[in-house]
């Protein structure tokens, strides 16, 4: 009789859905990726096709950078009357765009937002600031979404940088 009660409460326990625990992980409201362009002749299991304004683009399924690489932004309007946005991206993403790069002048960076594609940008010389600028695309509820996790980047550095260690300028727009 035991064994058949710890059997009964084994399975359930096991198959019935589990209620989210306090403290787990919230699921990010808004999810970006970037991707870097393939060639149509990789391997399905290393690319996959993503479709904008009617043109299908071939990319790797491994993200160059995500929402969780992010450090700030700098949200502004754009022409179009979308919205546009800069993202600073963490020390350990920005080298690993900047190795990208490198390898990859001439192909497209390919921004997603919640599995919409918003823009391709050509990769057209290295990127070794870490940042990634979306020129158009993205609506409000991107911006907010994302405004609720990041900080707007600043004028000026804080920390250990401003008290006379290296400094980076991180306002937008780069000239």
């Amino acid at each position: 009789m035991r064994l058949a009660v710890f059997a009964c409460l084994f399975l359930a326990a096991r198959f019935l859905p589990v209620p989210a625990q306090a403290g787990a992980k919230k699921a990010p409201a808004v999810i970006v990726r970037v991707f870097v362009e393939a060639s149509q002749r990789d391997s399905s299991t290393f690319t996959m096709p993503l479709t904008w304004n009617g043109r299908i683009f071939y990319v790797s399924k491994v993200p160059v950078a995500m929402e969780s690489d992010f450090t700030s932004m700098h949200p502004y309007r754009a022409a179009d009357g979308s919205f546009a946005a800069a993202f600073q991206l963490q020390d350990n993403t920005r080298l690993a765009l900047h190795t990208v790069s490198m390898a990859n002048r001439g192909r497209l960076l390919v921004v997603t937002v919640n599995n919409r594609v918003v823009t391709p940008l050509r990769i057209d010389r290295e990127i070794t600031d870490g940042i990634i600028a979306v020129p158009t695309g993205l609506t409000e509820m991107d911006i907010r979404g994302l405004g609720d996790r990041l900080p707007i980047m600043s004028e000026r550095p804080r920390g250990p940088e401003a008290e006379g260690g290296a400094r980076r300028d991180l306002s937008w727009p780069r000239r």
